[in-house]
């Protein structure tokens, strides 16, 4: 199979798969509400973001994991690939290990955190433990999914993540059924958990990713040095980005309340995958971007990551244009009125979002390179610098101090650096490198003011027919203005020729034009 097939497959299963975790998020949020109280549901999602940060207790492993094998996967002879998976393997079980009984000794003599109500205490600490025994298991079972990254099929990945979300679904519907409470939520976790180990490990059988029994050779400290060594500059790196991206309800529930920590984790919801959709483009192209560079292939790696970063930025300005006009009419319906915020929250998020989604690119790209320089630094910088804000932003200016907590760390920080980086490493001017923003610059110029004024029509207007006007309008016309200014010519071209003859002279309308 060729890369570009792999890449598209890839990329097209993974939509699919964010569709279903769209309709997942959709149906669970509902039918959570059913039978969880607002401070009950704010304690699952306090629980699942401090499960986040446990997860980096793998100090980098699993992203060293990715990349390395992508080093030694075209090897005939040898047993590099085999070691490197054993070596995975070993550092995974010890790290389950501590985290296991860290987690148990840390939870019993502590307590909860503060914003955790009295009567909560005991769930909380049940709960915590539970993600700590998840996030153990899958220090030890991570290495299946790296194996089908690294050989370029996270189209079978995807395809296991639709099973999960019906799984999960089923169980969690069922759990609460019989009155497993908030417990419910954690049932379906585990049984996803299981369904994609099992089915991952079939994957690499079949797919014949698990080296022949002369090549397995064993773990070394070799093999560690090499995966630790990459790793700390992932788990630096990670631990920055973190702090910025998913640490909000952390810092919301001791400051705002459980009941705020609700609200947010509700309403920023549809943003989080919204910016899923257009972090796929980025996602799906670092193994053969990681390839090229292996190979040699530097001109061609050039091009493809330009054209990636032009249209990631392009996608993140039709993503948050649509998730500012249409997401407090969608929550609404969503929740039945029981949840809600100024849509100023959803403007602040969408344009943090576009700067979040270019630096993601350029940032990314180190990581590709196994070439983190100062930039982890950066990261963690700005990770500490939100904090810092927020702490002060979040009870004088409530969920606006936090986001734009986010925005002013982001924007003044892993931005600047990551395009200066940019620049530096391919031998650009800076109006080069700013001109990969002139397409998202475009677009935002037409369909910002079209939201706005839309938004403005629809007042006073029931939630389904406000919905239904804004996404349609302004999807339709931000799917055209992607096309015509997020793609290149080619590209273009390309996906011109796979639609109906009708769509392909509208798409295709003055294609003559000098491309971006």
């Amino acid at each position: 199979m060729s890369r570009l097939k792999r890449y598209t497959l890839a990329l097209a299963s993974g939509y699919l798969a964010v569709a279903a975790n769209m309709l997942f998020t959709f149906a669970s949020v509902p039918l959570a509400f059913q039978y969880l109280s607002k401070a009950e549901f704010g304690l699952w999602a306090l629980c699942s973001q401090i499960a986040g940060y446990l997860a980096l207790i793998d100090f980098g492993m699993a992203g060293a994991q990715s990349r390395i094998l992508v080093d030694y996967k075209d090897e005939t002879t040898g047993t590099n690939y085999g070691s490197t998976i054993l070596t995975a393997l070993l550092v995974g079980a010890v790290q389950g290990l501590v985290l296991l009984a860290g987690g148990a000794v840390v939870l019993w003599l502590l307590g909860p955190m503060p914003g955790v109500p009295a009567d909560l205490g005991r769930q909380f600490r049940w709960l915590m433990f539970s993600q700590c025994a998840l996030v153990a298991a899958g220090f030890l079972t991570r290495i299946v999914g790296n194996l089908l990254w690294a050989h370029q099929r996270s189209d079978v990945g995807n395809v296991i993540l639709l099973f999960q979300f019906v799984v999960n679904y089923a169980v969690m519907w069922a759990a609460f059924a019989n009155g497993a409470g908030v417990f419910s939520l954690l049932w379906g976790l585990l049984a996803s958990t299981v369904v994609a180990l099992v089915f991952s490990i079939a994957a690499c059988a079949r797919l014949k990713f698990f080296p022949s029994r002369s090549r397995w050779g064993r773990p070394t400290w070799q093999r560690f040095k090499e995966l630790f060594a990459f790793g700390k500059d992932v788990f630096v790196f990670t631990l920055g980005s973190q702090m910025v991206n998913t640490s909000q309800t952390i810092l919301i529930s001791p400051l705002m309340g459980l009941e705020a920590a609700a609200t947010w984790s509700v309403c920023i919801r549809p943003f989080l995958l919204a910016m899923l959709l257009v972090w796929r483009v980025l996602d799906f192209s670092a193994t053969p971007l990681s390839e090229m560079l292996v190979r040699g292939e530097h001109e061609r790696f050039f091009d493809r990551f330009r054209g990636v970063t032009v249209l990631t930025g392009a996608m993140a300005v039709v993503a948050g244009v649509v998730f500012a006009a249409c997401n407090q009419p969608f929550v609404q319906l969503w929740t039945q009125g029981k949840v809600g915020w100024s849509v100023w929250n959803d403007v602040l998020l969408a344009i943090w979002g576009v700067f979040m989604a270019v630096q993601r690119c350029h940032c990314g790209l180190l990581g590709v390179r196994k070439d983190f320089g100062w930039v982890k630094y950066v990261y963690l910088a700005e990770g500490a610098v939100f904090v810092g804000l927020a702490l002060v932003a979040a009870r004088p200016f409530g969920f606006i101090g936090v986001i734009g907590s986010s925005l002013i760390a982001t924007l003044s920080m892993s931005f600047l650096w990551g395009l200066r980086r940019s620049r530096s490493d391919f031998g650009l001017s800076w109006p080069q490198v700013l001109r990969w923003l002139e397409p998202a610059g475009r677009i935002l110029m037409v369909l910002a003011p079209m939201a706005a004024l839309l938004r403005w029509a629809v007042t006073g207007l029931a939630p389904v027919p406000a919905l239904i006007l804004l996404a349609t309008s302004l999807g339709l016309v931000g799917g055209w203005l992607l096309f015509r200014l997020g793609l290149d010519q080619p590209m273009q071209a390309r996906l011109a020729a796979r639609v109906p003859g009708w769509m392909k002279s509208l798409l295709l309308a003055g294609l003559s034009r000098p491309s971006a």
